[in-house]
């Protein structure tokens, strides 16, 4: 439990710096907002049902946060020609804009949180957690 408490810690602490970080640099993006919008950005025709499982947050979250990023112009709702009950989301120039400022705050900062941890240390991580998951579903 304890490894689970600290990785929880770690997590939170790691957004918390995020945020902090964007809102310093005057970047109107969330760290969670960030997230999707890149996903949007990189992945066309995707669903809110993808993004969800992508980001491993609920659809209404996700619903919430599309509706806000579409408040501030940087992602747009379109209906599917070939599937009236689908939502195409296409990122805005705006968007777009604000996308990469971000991008490139959040890269800075990334690098600065793992800092100290050898790459192969960082690579083990990484088959850890995959396997953590994997043994959760």
């Amino acid at each position: 439990m304890e490894f689970f408490n600290a990785l929880e810690n770690s997590l939170k602490q790691y957004r918390r710096m995020a945020n902090a970080k964007l809102e310093h640099t005057g970047i109107q993006i969330t760290l969670d907002q960030w997230q999707v919008l890149d996903i949007i950005v990189n992945f066309a025709h995707i669903t809110q049902a993808e993004i969800a499982a992508k980001t491993s947050k609920d659809t209404a979250s996700i619903t919430r946060i599309i509706g806000i990023l579409n408040s501030k112009g940087w992602v747009a709702r379109q209906t599917d020609p070939e599937n009236r009950r689908k939502l195409i989301l296409k990122v805005s120039h705006p968007g777009e804009k604000e996308y990469y400022r971000a991008a490139e705050v959040i890269s800075k900062f990334s690098i600065a949180a793992v800092e100290g941890i050898k790459e192969k240390r960082l690579r083990k991580l990484k088959k850890i957690f995959k396997t953590i998951t994997k043994n959760c579903e």
